[in-house]
């Protein structure tokens, strides 16, 4: 899971495997997210929020068109 721009496996002991729908197979397993997980995305959220909101609205646009386009590639 990506919690505060890092990569962490949170306090997860399980994974969720993650399937192709189209051939059912196993693309990856990730961590199974837990309440604490959730709350530490939620205080980031919290604390990255007063940034973003004064960031001009053309590029948070830009950005979210780039995240977009890479999550389509």
């Amino acid at each position: 899971m990506f919690i505060n721009g890092e990569f962490t496996s949170g306090h997860a002991a399980d994974q969720i495997a993650i399937l192709n729908p189209a051939t059912e197979g196993v693309l990856d397993e990730v961590p199974r997210g837990t309440r604490q997980d959730t709350l530490e995305a939620i205080m980031a959220a919290k604390a990255a929020f007063p940034g973003w909101s004064k960031t001009p609205a053309n590029e948070r646009a830009a950005m979210l068109h780039t995240a977009a386009a890479k999550t389509r590639n």
